[in-house]
């Protein structure tokens, strides 16, 4: 299993809509990805530097892959329905 992590980091002109990337965005995505993903999740992010976490577990990243490949085309369309920050992602292997 892998883990994703995305960041949306806070710059002095970016946007960030919490409400809509809650009840939207990250539904859509986690569509997308279907049974492959085996949860996830959403934090604000304490202080300056970003506006939120969000992270994934995934069955692989392979399958992650070649599932937005296929059928991820509306959820990077989406991006623009709640922030302007350039995203950040970290993946890796579960350990625990």
């Amino acid at each position: 299993m892998n883990s994703v992590i995305i960041l949306y980091p806070k710059t002095a002109d970016s946007t960030f809509d919490m409400d809509y990337y809650v009840s939207t965005h990250m539904p859509l995505y986690v569509s997308v990805v279907g049974d492959a993903c085996n949860g996830w999740g959403v934090s604000t992010a304490h202080g300056d530097k970003y506006h939120a976490v969000s992270w994934m577990i995934v069955e692989s990243m392979d399958v992650l892959g070649a599932r937005m490949k296929e059928h991820g085309g509306p959820v990077m369309a989406d991006i623009k329905n709640f922030t302007n920050a350039r995203a950040e992602m970290i993946t890796g292997d579960v350990v625990v």
